[in-house]
């Protein structure tokens, strides 16, 4: 069924009274607001307009409201126009500030639906009636777009609308829009599900809209950087965005000589773009500000210093009682304010919009900008916004408050999450200012870390000390607060130890810190345990670990920060996997990811990322795993902690190597290893060595693996590389490392010594992955020298760690060199049997003895030529299910659910050709 479709057409708005001339104007100038704007040719539709097209259609009521130039007259004109094309007929009429008097509504709204004159005299209610009556009449429903409807507002007019919406017959449809939000029963529309509205975020355009805009404006698109910067400071604002291309296009077409440097300046445009400019901040000036009232005005200048405000800070910083209510009625006004939650507790300017406004207050008023961000600083360190703290009193010229913020929150920029931002606000305090906070100079020590850049925090470490040992020789402080920062200095130089991998500092200083100063906050207390663990795991101590574990999660609970538990549960994961405790890991670092990820994003995610993607590679998961790495090892270097640097790049080249990815192997590790030598960091430089040598060694290149392992100071004497009294994982990978050289030399008899020797140390220290990497080692190295017995013994050995644990993946990594003992092992019911695959080629691993059976191995052929279910069914005479239910079992027993991926795993591993 065909629908009339009656427009009201915008007008530019008009804050004036309603003119009594304009009210009773003649019919034709009515007649000509009954004439549709005219749309640009090369206008570009929306992708979603025929989406929202059938929605207004799905309901009574749709209310479109947004700030000046978002586009909604041009927006109804393209409603208007598809209506059309669909078949409807349309008609246009334009409302006026004059129909605020009820006479000239109901005449111009009569006139829109085609009716003659009113009589005169004619009351509202007679009118509404006529009105009424003649859409009852009528033989088709219409749809009533009233643009600008706002403009109604505390009206007679208003209620009028209101009353003809209730009054309509079933099948008619009102749209309205402005910049404000009309009179409407909105609410209990909402609720019965009879409105539909569209906002600011659905009438901005997206970076898809933008780059059409461009195209069809005969401008090249800009770059994909260059475009999301421009999404980002435009927000997607129609009007500046037409504005822009209209810009670009025109340099586009200049002349063949003039292009390049047209296209130049057109790009550099984009880049220009802020609220300064005076284009923009004259279109404010003339929309937004002009005869606002001066309560508003102070709340909008309140809200622009800052990135998000609310009612209790806009009060702070103006004194209003009612600020929340007027950014309430800033947000509903279209004054370019949006309300950040639904709870409308939060509010943020546009981008454009703050930027000129903070330009208009500096220059008409720099003595309240100032105060505004002095309070704003007050206010914010009040409620723990720290970093805004900082930013507001830099801004408002009080270096000395700012200093003062980290002096005494120093601890708490840590426990939020928020010493990413360290560096970058305390840079802007004047350097000899900065110079007499210790505890300043300490919190950025912190962050330093964190950035891998040790040799400036140890240089601020001094600094600290220094001014501590001056402010105690001049007696600046009393004697509690002097011990006080001497403990934080102590704390601050374990950090340094545990980031630089000092074990021994930690070990001398670390109890005696716990001891002597019952004072501590939970979180440095927390920390100390925390590195007291990390001294512990890396030395093999792993008996240690599950009380310190106990000890750093309760003073760390009493912190109650998200960001400290990833943090922790980064800390803790490596010791349990050298455990063999990869299940629980997983789920432990599966929920910590997904906090990360909510409270720090990718980088403080790597920090458990890059733990669980080697959890999952233990125990053969290789998808999950290089899913993982993918995702997070970009973001390793962001943070400073080596062992998810060494997890991340070890991990991503044994899988590069198992699938024969020589270069992408080398590259991952060599990329890395100068990494750690620019930051002079020998425990990832000399862990990732190990590998390397490793790797190559794996692919036969002996001679390069040895020059490697005289780099790192491995000599050829086994003695060099037996464990010592305080041995470490970089030491116990230097020396899996010297085997794998010693088997590519023939040199067993060595090798053998050496392996057994590590065996026995870790299976003792209870670092079952450790023992079982060794086992397997042990495993190849007793067969090559011929020992077949003893290979198959230690097999059994290794067999039972990997029943008991899951951890099969080194049996893939070593499953080249595993020959006789593996094809004739010591059998337990309990440990899984591996056998040799035949045709296997080197570096690929190998099925396990009950892996696929012939019937598996047939199914996944018929895969590999293409053949869907179905027909695999009917070559084997199966139906479609039981082949389905094969597939499954061979997806698990080869570890991924892909078709394509199993067939390819299963020709590596030499199942099939």
């Amino acid at each position: 069924m065909l629908s009339e479709v009656v427009c009201l057409r915008v007008v530019p708005l008009d804050h004036s009274k309603a003119d009594p001339v304009l009210a009773r104007a003649s019919s034709s100038v009515r007649l000509a607001r009954t004439r549709p704007p005219v749309l640009s040719a090369g206008l570009v539709l929306r992708s979603t307009l025929g989406e929202w097209v059938a929605r207004v259609l799905a309901v009574p009521t749709t209310v479109i409201q947004a700030p000046a130039g978002y586009g909604k007259t041009t927006l109804l004109a393209q409603l208007q126009q598809a209506l059309r094309a669909s078949g409807r007929a349309a008609h246009w009429l334009s409302i006026v500030s004059a129909d605020r008097d009820p006479e000239s509504f109901l005449a111009a709204l009569g006139a829109s639906c085609g009716l003659s004159e009113p009589p005169r005299a004619e009351s509202a209610d007679r009118g509404l009636t006529r009105i009424a009556n003649a859409l009852a009449d009528a033989r088709e429903p219409g749809c009533i777009l009233l643009d600008d409807a706002d403009r109604l507002s505390q009206s007679p007019s208003a209620q009028l609308l209101c009353e003809l919406i209730e009054a309509l017959p079933a099948g008619f449809h009102v749209v309205c829009t402005g910049r404000g939000t009309p009179e409407l029963s909105s609410a209990r529309e909402r609720g019965y599900g009879r409105l539909f509205e569209l906002g600011v975020a659905e009438l901005a355009f997206s970076a898809a809209d933008i780059a059409a805009l461009f195209v069809g404006s005969g401008a090249a698109p800009p770059g994909d950087t260059e475009l999301e910067r421009f999404l980002r400071r435009s927000e997607g604002w129609p009007m500046i965005v037409r504005r822009e291309c209209a810009a670009l296009a025109a340099t586009t077409t200049a002349t063949a000589t003039t292009r390049p440097a047209a296209a130049a300046n057109g790009a550099h445009s984009l880049d220009r773009l802020t609220g300064k400019r005076h284009d923009i901040a004259s279109f404010f000036a003339a929309e937004v500000l002009r005869n606002e009232r001066p309560q508003m005005l102070s709340v909008l200048e309140a809200a622009a210093i800052a990135e998000q405000t609310d009612g209790a800070m806009a009060a702070a910083l103006t004194g209003l009682e009612n600020a929340h209510a007027l950014l309430d009625e800033a947000c509903d006004r279209g004054l370019f304010v949006t309300a950040v939650d639904e709870g409308r507790q939060r509010y943020r300017l546009h981008r454009l919009f703050s930027e000129a406004l903070r330009q208009r207050l500096e220059r008409h008023s720099p003595s309240k900008a100032r105060e505004l961000h002095r309070r704003a600083a007050e206010w914010c360190e009040t409620a723990g916004e720290l970093v805004e703290a900082v930013d507001h009193a830099i801004q408002g010229g009080d270096a000395a408050r700012a200093a003062r913020i980290f002096d005494a929150h120093g601890e708490e920029f840590m426990e939020t999450g928020h010493e990413s931002a360290i560096l970058t606000v305390a840079s802007r305090i004047p350097a000899g200012l900065r110079l007499r906070h210790p505890r300043l100079l300490l919190t950025m020590c912190w962050r330093l870390l964190a950035e891998w850049q040790f040799e400036k925090a140890r240089t601020l470490l001094a600094r600290a000390q220094a001014r501590i040992d001056e402010m105690g020789a001049q007696g600046d402080c009393e004697e509690g607060e002097l011990a006080e920062l001497r403990h934080q200095l102590l704390h601050g130089q374990v950090m340094l130890a545990q980031f630089s991998d000092d074990l021994g500092f930690i070990e001398r200083h670390t109890e005696g810190l716990l001891r002597s100063h019952s004072g501590n906050s939970p979180y440095v207390r927390g920390s100390l345990h925390a590195a007291l663990l990390f001294a512990a795991r890396e030395q093999f101590r792993l008996a240690r670990i599950d009380s310190l574990e106990i000890l750093a999660r309760q003073q760390f609970e009493a912190v109650k920060s998200r960001y400290v538990v990833v943090f922790l549960e980064g800390i803790i994961a490596p010791g349990n996997l050298m455990r063999g405790r990869t299940e629980a890991v997983i789920a432990t670092l599966g929920d910590a990811l997904r906090t990360a990820l909510e409270v720090g994003g990718p980088t403080l995610a790597a920090l458990v990322a890059l733990p669980l993607a080697e959890a999952h590679y233990d125990r053969g998961d290789l998808e999950e795993s290089l899913a993982l790495l993918d995702a997070y090892l970009p973001h390793a270097r962001e943070i400073g902690f080596s062992d998810q640097l060494i997890a991340g790049c070890t991990v991503r080249a044994r899988i590069a190597a198992l699938r024969g990815e020589r270069e992408l192997a080398l590259r991952v590790l060599e990329d890395t290893i100068q990494f750690a030598r620019e930051r002079s960091f020998e425990k990832l430089l000399l862990m990732l060595t190990a590998e390397h040598i490793d790797v190559l060694c794996r692919f036969g290149e002996t001679a390069e693996a040895a020059r490697l392992a005289t780099k790192v100071g491995l000599r050829r004497a086994a003695e060099s590389v037996m464990p010592r009294p305080r041995i470490t994982r970089a030491r116990a990978a230097l020396a899996y490392a010297w085997t794998s050289l010693a088997q590519a030399q023939g040199r067993f008899s060595d090798a053998i010594k050496v392996a057994r020797k590590w065996r026995n140390l870790t299976e003792a220290a209870g670092a079952v992955r450790d023992a079982l990497r060794w086992s397997v080692r042990l495993t190849v190295l007793l067969e090559r020298a011929g020992d077949d017995t003893g290979a198959r013994r230690e097999l059994h050995r290794a067999q039972g760690i990997v029943a008991a644990t899951g951890l099969r993946q080194v049996f893939v990594e070593e499953g080249e060199f595993l020959g006789p003992a593996r094809a004739r092992p010591h059998r337990s019911t309990s440990a899984p049997a591996v056998v040799p695959a035949p045709g296997a080629t080197a570096l690929h691993p190998r099925m396990p003895e009950s892996s696929l059976s012939p019937r598996e191995v047939e199914i996944l052929a018929l895969v590999g030529d293409g053949l869907s279910n179905a027909e695999i069914g009917q070559r084997l005479s199966l139906v479609e299910g039981s082949v389905k239910w094969h597939l499954q079992r061979i997806y698990d027993k080869i570890g991924t659910r892909r078709r394509l991926v199993a067939v390819d795993r299963a020709r590596r591993m030499g199942v099939f050709r």
